[in-house]
């Protein structure tokens, strides 16, 4: 009980002497639209592949000595996803 009580002093005498902090809201930006849109339209981009032409991402465990299949557009899908590279925001 007592060091309930002395717990108890000490968290009213130094506990309320800290400062309370106000973080303000992080404010969307056209670079973080411009990402979202691009992360959007990637992972549409495979979805509609996997329900339209799930044969374009097929995978087998046996190789074949011929070149890969590749699909142009998923291709892009792939690339949109270097966008950040490229709006460069800065980190405020």
């Amino acid at each position: 009980a007592a060091a309930i009580g002395a717990a108890a002093t000490l968290y009213g005498l130094f506990g309320k002497r800290t400062a309370r902090q106000a973080y303000r809201p992080h404010l969307w930006r056209t670079s973080d639209w411009i990402v979202l849109a691009a992360a959007s339209v990637s992972a549409a981009s495979f979805a509609g592949s996997v329900v339209f032409a799930s044969h374009s991402l097929a995978w087998s465990p046996f190789p074949r000595l011929v070149s890969p299949p590749f699909t142009p557009w998923l291709g892009l899908a792939c690339l949109l996803l270097v966008t950040p590279a490229f709006v460069g925001g800065s980190n405020e």
